[in-house]
């Protein structure tokens, strides 16, 4: 628990949530436990799809892998919405990334969890982050592992197949299929 004070930011995020009309003196709704859904941005002009689709940061099935926790499409939600969610929080995990800005509407006694690939280790943003917002930890931590049999499901989402199985190419060329799937993929 941290007791850090920081002017700026402590204005900043009162503005931002009497904008909103959220309570300043919030308290943690103990049964609100939330994880960020990391999606890769492929609308940016310099993304190099094929790295974006093997990326680690980017979890399949989330809903399965925290049936018990509230996961987060940030993209689908307005910042009005992610505001007053997380701003009741008891916890906030997600892989290290943008997300995890929304540390700062924590109430006091909220908790972050900070999953960093192993290339990530030194990079301590977040924890920093934290150290501004009175009255909320924050924790690093590695990557969560993915499930068993996730490439068996993405396939048959994405394609109509599994790995067992040729390809249906009604869905997708077999060239498209080959590039993005099997090409360099270890798992």
């Amino acid at each position: 628990d941290n007791g850090s004070n920081c002017g700026v930011m402590d204005r900043f995020i009162e503005r931002v949530l009497t904008t909103y009309d959220i309570p300043l003196d919030r308290t943690v709704d103990e049964t609100l436990d939330l994880v960020i859904d990391r999606q890769p941005y492929f609308a940016h002009p310099r993304v190099d799809m094929e790295k974006a689709m093997k990326d680690a940061r980017v979890l399949p099935d989330m809903e399965a892998m925290f049936s018990s926790s509230r996961v987060l499409k940030l993209h689908t939600m307005s910042f009005k919405e992610q505001v007053e969610l997380i701003s009741r929080a008891k916890s906030l995990r997600g892989v290290h990334g943008a997300g995890l800005t929304h540390l700062l509407w924590l109430p006091k006694g909220g908790h972050v969890v900070e999953w960093q690939p192993e290339d990530y280790s030194e990079n301590q943003l977040f924890a920093n982050l934290a150290t501004w917002v009175p009255g909320i930890s924050h924790q690093t931590d590695t990557m969560p592992q993915k499930p068993k049999g996730m490439l068996e499901g993405l396939m048959e989402v994405l394609f109509g197949t599994s790995a067992s199985k040729k390809p249906d190419n009604s869905f997708v060329s077999r060239e498209s299929y080959q590039q993005y799937v099997w090409e360099g993929y270890d798992d």
